[in-house]
């Protein structure tokens, strides 16, 4: 094909809305020459808008693409995780829930002077591992138990909805359920979680002093050995 030829050609898809890419692709011709050739190119503004869009809608389509790569690459990554993951935490010993019990009440529970045994969260999967351990590593039977809610006063129309679900989710009646604590903190901004926030758990063993001394021995011991 003549230059002059290839020329027009170029300007025609150019107008149309191709990319200089494109354009150099489709003439088998290199992005310099059609760059060069498009210039000076004078359009209407109606052509200007069609290629402003066209090169919007690519934009748009190669983000989608790179945003479905990563996604695929995110996905492949956690499924290897996770079978990593099973291979390694094959079955949990009582050893193993020994020291995961620990570690939590460590992290979540009451570790000063008060002889009571108390831990604090929000996370219903953490209680039910505390008392899971408790019950089978500790001996404590779940009538032992007391739990009490801790949440903001913006949320006190909920409070029957939101006893509700921890007495559900954690399998203990109602009955060994404090009144809930209402937090008086203004906050300006409404969350997008507010009808889903179940607020903090503070979880109380009954005559739990032996317990007490017995857990802080034993991260004591935990301590000493690190």
């Amino acid at each position: 094909m003549a230059k002059s030829q290839e020329k027009m050609r170029a300007h025609k898809l150019r107008r149309s809305g191709m990319s200089i890419n494109k354009i150099a692709k489709k003439l088998s011709v290199s992005k310099s020459s059609v760059s060069l050739w498009c210039r000076n190119l004078s359009m209407t503004k109606k052509q200007r808008e069609r290629l402003r869009k066209k090169m919007i809608a690519g934009g748009h389509k190669g983000r989608m693409m790179g945003a479905r790569k990563n996604k695929q690459k995110r996905i492949l990554v956690m499924r290897n995780a996770e079978n990593n993951a099973n291979q390694l935490i094959k079955k949990i010993s009582a050893r193993d829930l020994l020291f995961l019990g620990l570690g939590l009440y460590w992290g979540e529970g009451n570790k000063n002077t008060e002889n009571r045994f108390i831990l604090v969260n929000s996370d219903s999967f953490i209680i039910k591992a505390v008392i899971k351990w408790l019950k089978e590593v500790m001996g404590i039977p779940r009538e032992l138990l007391t739990l009490q809610v801790y949440i903001n006063k913006q949320h006190k129309y909920r409070v029957e909805k939101v006893s509700q679900y921890w007495s559900a989710e954690l399998k203990i009646p109602r009955q060994q359920f404090r009144g809930p604590v209402f937090i008086y903190t203004p906050h300006k901004k409404i969350y997008a979680n507010h009808e889903t926030y179940m607020g903090v758990l503070h979880l109380y063993v009954q005559k739990s002093s032996a317990l007490k001394y017995a857990t802080m021995g034993m991260l004591g011991a935990i301590k000493r050995h690190l």
